[in-house]
């Protein structure tokens, strides 16, 4: 079974800090990806994540960390 942290938020942006926490998770956890969600903007604003040690990036994705 695989395991997808999903990290929520309530904030008007979604800050270089959130994503290193969303990061760090999915590092501590040794889990290849993940969500970082926000709900406090004005518009619902979301993030995949990665474990750059567990995932090697497509031309679609960008490994954050």
């Amino acid at each position: 079974m695989m395991m997808h942290p999903v990290n929520t938020k309530a904030v008007e942006k979604i800050e270089d800090a959130h994503k290193a926490q969303a990061i760090n998770y999915c590092e501590a956890y040794n889990i290849a990806d993940g969500l970082l969600i926000n709900f406090g903007g004005k518009s619902l604003e979301f993030k995949r994540v990665y474990n750059k040690k567990l995932v090697k990036p497509t031309q679609y994705d960008t490994i954050i960390g």
